[in-house]
């Protein structure tokens, strides 16, 4: 017995070591010029230093705090210089993971998605919420019988434990900072997320973008088509590819991406094209209403099928239900853009048109206003409003609808005064015939001011 035990015990020593070697081996620095250095990360993000004339600029943490700490000891070691910025190219935890390591320098990051970073950090991921979430995830693989991959195992080791703090220069558009012998600019562009930046380098003719490019390993393979991005497991959209296109515009001999290997600007291009002729054979499919679960959806892509692509069939078919979900979109959000104009025009029977008869309202004080006649009788006064908008912060797909939070903002006439009128509110989407209508309107929160 104690035999076994030490046995046991021994095994799981070795296998730990194994893994810790192995995770060593995945990693490799790449020079990229003078004064830029990168990690290339086999199970994670890519972390980058730019070298200034006085200070040192790094991009991205990964998950792995340990890790980001020594490839800044070691990249200040070998230039003689202190870490002054640090820059999160959007906030996903692979990402941002390792961001107590430079917690005394300046943290860049966008003002896109910082709310919901801060809501994150202090609600939904303070470290007691992400130690449970690492319990249920082990026992969860556990009770399927599934093997974890190295890249899991290091999220559940860092995820519980990282001490996350908050950026300190919140960028809107575009931060520009550097020297005489380089520049740097952060500039938010969305795309992966709609808080993604990428990280340009005029002087150097090189780009980071982040997780808008995430290089396929299978790149150069025979049979492969010579385009270097990975599908994600949730799908790309047509943003991230725009995001692509910017790039190509530029002077850029070197492509950084989140993660995987530098690329050339060709490879961009070849990505580009690929994913243009996919999205558009995609968006004629979406426009036949083809379901992303139909068997149809082999045969009519099968133009872009590869067999260096793993799964392709569900892989594809994730793709398309991104693109279904994002064409859903666009269609709402057009339907909003008329309503607004409906209400600007003051044209009451035509905006109650978007509502189903049986729509419900609810609001804040706990009053329900039930069916679009009384709706329509409860109708704030069109006379009073000067300029609005809505601007959508997340989209929620149901079986049967789409959940839509959203704000509202106008600016009302008070007899002489002019306030701001701000709404906060759930909107339930469904389909009627070919036209999407709202069912329910759950008002969250009102302000006048």
């Amino acid at each position: 017995m104690f035999f076994t035990i030490k046995m046991f015990l021994t095994v799981k020593k070795f296998l730990k070591v194994w893994r810790r070697r192995e995770i060593a081996m995945s990693e490799t620095i790449v020079q990229l010029g003078k004064g830029i250095i990168m990690l290339e990360n086999n199970y994670d993000a890519n972390l980058t230093c730019i070298e200034l004339d006085d200070n040192l600029v790094f991009i991205d943490t990964g998950r792995n705090y340990d890790l980001a700490l020594k490839f800044r000891i070691d990249m200040e070691k070998r230039f003689n210089k202190k870490a002054s910025h640090l820059l999160i190219t959007h906030y996903h935890f692979d990402h941002y993971g390792g961001i107590e390591a430079f917690k005394d320098t300046e943290i860049v990051a966008a003002e896109s998605g910082y709310n919901q970073f801060l809501t994150d950090i202090n609600f939904y991921l303070t470290k007691e919420k992400r130690e449970k979430y690492v319990e249920m995830w082990k026992k969860q693989a556990k009770e399927s019988n599934q093997e974890v991959p190295i890249s899991r195992q290091i999220h559940w080791e860092y995820f519980p434990k990282a001490n996350l703090i908050s950026p300190t220069i919140i960028v809107k558009d575009k931060f520009e900072f550097g020297d005489n012998n380089r520049k740097i600019a952060f500039e938010v562009t969305g795309g992966h997320s709609k808080c993604s930046a990428i990280v340009h380098l005029p002087l150097d003719n090189l780009i980071h973008v982040g997780d808008n490019l995430a290089t396929n390993p299978e790149r150069g393979k025979d049979g492969f088509p010579g385009y270097p991005m990975q599908f994600y497991r949730y799908g790309l959209n047509e943003k991230t590819i725009s995001v692509l296109k910017q790039i190509e515009k530029l002077n850029i001999d070197t492509v950084i991406p989140g993660h995987g290997q530098v690329v050339s600007l060709k490879e961009v291009s070849n990505t580009v094209e690929y994913f243009d002729d996919l999205f558009r054979e995609m968006k004629l499919m979406f426009r036949e209403n083809i379901e992303p679960d139909s068997s149809i959806l082999e045969e009519r892509l099968v133009e872009f099928y590869n067999k260096s692509i793993t799964n392709w069939v569900e892989t594809i078919r994730q793709q398309y239900k991104t693109i279904v979900q994002e064409q859903t979109i666009n269609e709402i959000e057009e339907k909003k853009r008329q309503m607004l104009e409906f209400i600007s025009n003051k044209d009451l029977e035509k905006v109650l048109k978007f509502y189903t008869e049986d729509f419900e309202l609810f609001l804040p004080n706990g009053f329900v206003i039930k069916g679009v006649g009384n709706y329509r009788n409860n109708f704030p006064s069109f006379d009073d409003i000067i300029e609005h908008s809505i601007c959508a912060e997340q989209y929620y797909f149901l079986d049967n609808s789409v959940v839509e939070n959203s704000k509202y903002k106008s600016i009302l006439k008070n007899g002489k005064d002019l306030l701001n009128y701000e709404k906060t509110f759930i909107y339930f989407w469904k389909k009627q015939g070919k036209s999407w209508v709202i069912s329910k309107d759950i008002t969250v929160s009102e302000s006048v001011y």
